[in-house]
């Protein structure tokens, strides 16, 4: 049964470091990121286990994560020849059953293009005078003497939740998901009302909406049901409430490096001060362990055990929670 907590702070997901983060060592080293996400990529490096850290001197073991469609036995399993969602509508004095496919797909929990790419945590992940690609563009304002070494799509910061991939418009989709997206209803007076014909198997419905007519809500629920885990859309609030924990993690290391580094309060640190002027902030890298624990806050947010109204990673998302607190049985049937 998914339990609904209390909303989640932006403390409760980072706790702040105390101790000097920046590297000791004597020189900077060569060190690459990659802060490009992929979802594809993100799914492979979760199959094989490969993880966020660039930097062999920091390398941390993970677990390999397997997506359900490659699970013997799990509902969304790619030789399943049945079709594990089933919607029922009235034709006149008929009932016709519906039936659909329904799988996952890697989600990033720190977001590259929608919460990392905007974060001026970059300033302490990128080395200083040097161009670091981000999708549609480059970051060239780094401060730090070497790049941290954070692959954003390693196996730490992925996990796989249901979505609307097998029923939607791209590869390998049956295109009945209904083309207004998530939050975009234009075009539909009351998607609510707009209920497609009953012989019809196309999925529609206004984004969000808990109704046993809407298709798409029916759809969500047993998806959800099917693999817990939040129903994956667009989730621009998500991603500005990671923004906001990424924020602080900058605020804590631009405190750091004013005491440690400047104000001399670390011994090791205390003969840098000029040099870090000259090639750059000597490099906090266990700042890659710190955004894996983040990534792992998120996950128990998601993962379908304990969720929080405020984090949601779409409108479906939170229709969901909201479903589950109501307790509504007329559109909530079956939840577990």
């Amino acid at each position: 049964m998914t339990e609904l907590a209390e909303p989640v702070t932006v403390g409760m997901v980072d706790e702040n470091e105390v101790q000097c983060p920046f590297d000791h060592d004597l020189e900077p080293p060569e060190v690459k990121n990659d802060l490009i996400g992929v979802g594809g990529k993100l799914a492979r490096k979760m199959k094989s286990a490969t993880g966020t850290y660039l930097y062999d001197k920091y390398k941390e073991e993970t677990d390999k994560v397997e997506n359900p469609k490659d699970i013997s036995g799990h509902p969304f399993n790619r030789n399943n020849k049945d079709k594990p969602v089933k919607i029922t509508v009235a034709a006149g004095d008929d009932v016709i059953v519906h039936e659909y496919p329904v799988s996952c797909a890697a989600h990033h929990c720190i977001p590259a293009q929608e919460s990392l790419k905007e974060s001026p945590l970059l300033t302490f992940m990128v080395k200083k005078g040097s161009s670091e690609p981000v999708k549609d563009g480059s970051y060239s304002t780094g401060s730090v003497w070497a790049n941290v070494g954070y692959d954003v799509n390693g196996a730490q910061n992925g996990i796989f939740l249901p979505g609307s991939y097998a029923v939607g418009g791209g590869r390998g989709g049956m295109g009945v998901w209904s083309s207004h997206e998530d939050g975009d209803d234009e075009g539909v007076e009351d998607p609510s009302e707009a209920i497609p014909d009953p012989h019809s198997n196309l999925l529609d419905g206004a984004a969000g909406e808990i109704s046993a007519l809407n298709r798409k809500w029916l759809y969500v629920n047993q998806a959800v049901r099917l693999c817990p885990g939040q129903f994956h859309d667009r989730h621009v609030d998500y991603s500005q409430f990671v923004q906001s924990v990424l924020k602080k993690i900058f605020q804590n290391y631009k405190t750091l490096y004013r005491e440690m580094v400047l104000e001399s309060k670390c011994s090791k640190c205390k003969d840098k001060a000029a040099k870090a002027k000259e090639i750059g902030i000597p490099t906090p890298f266990g700042l890659v362990a710190r955004l894996n624990k983040v990534s792992d806050k998120f996950k128990a947010c998601l993962n379908g055990t304990t969720w929080r109204p405020n984090i949601y990673t779409s409108k479906w998302g939170q229709a969901y929670m909201v479903a589950v607190r109501a307790k509504n049985s007329a559109v909530t049937a079956g939840l577990t």
